[in-house]
């Protein structure tokens, strides 16, 4: 997890929020909720925190339920067939812990959340409502992922996919009634939507949450 928060981190500090990518996940949004939302992921206190894996809520034996064994290891970072768009935000490790992290009070201080889930969804929010996509989780993990993705899991390349968002114009200040997203250039965007809510787990609170 910290490795892709670090290239993460240094990628924002790098290109600043007038970078292609990150106005695909963030809109017109400032970088320093993202710098933030990084830098307490890999500086924050974690005294206390533990991470359990002994099935406390016997979720585990349930088909579609992704814990922590499911995910893939970075090493097999845009292999078997992931991409960013019609993958789970969650589909690695990395990712997941991100996600976990998050819903930790000391973590996400009650501020980051779930403003919008699916990919096309994340992509509207970053249109409609910037403020809150740079608070959103799986907006962050999205972006963790496409960055990690461009630089270490395909040099270059990434393995965003392709993606056609037919944007909601109401409430919202764009114009037109579809935007393409292709990950073929450099620092560029993605393919379909996420999870049909298949994928689910419980969070220490008992909250479920399907990707």
């Amino acid at each position: 997890m910290y490795r892709v928060r670090l290239i993460h981190l240094s990628d924002v500090l790098k290109n600043g929020h007038d970078d292609k990518l990150f106005k695909t996940y963030f809109g017109t949004a400032q970088p320093y909720p993202v710098l933030g939302a990084n830098e307490q992921l890999i500086s924050g206190n974690k005294t206390g925190i533990l991470f359990r894996c002994d099935n406390i809520d016997g979720n585990c034996g349930q088909e579609g339920w992704y814990g922590h064994w499911r995910r893939k290891p970075l090493e097999q970072f845009c292999a078997l067939g992931y991409t960013v768009t019609n993958s789970s935000p969650s589909y690695y490790f990395a990712a997941d812990l991100m996600h976990r992290f998050y819903h930790i009070p000391t973590i996400g201080n009650g501020i980051i959340g779930h403003y919008a889930d699916s990919y096309e969804e994340c992509l509207q929010l970053a249109i409609d409502h910037p403020e809150n996509a740079t608070y959103n989780t799986h907006s962050l993990q999205y972006f963790a992922a496409d960055v990690y993705a461009r630089v270490i899991g395909n040099p270059g390349e990434g393995c965003t996919g392709n993606f056609t968002l037919h944007l909601n114009t109401m409430g919202s200040t764009s114009t037109g009634d579809s935007k393409t997203y292709s990950g073929e250039t450099t620092h560029n965007d993605k393919t379909t939507s996420n999870s049909n809510g298949q994928h689910c787990h419980t969070h220490a609170n008992g909250e479920v949450h399907c990707d």
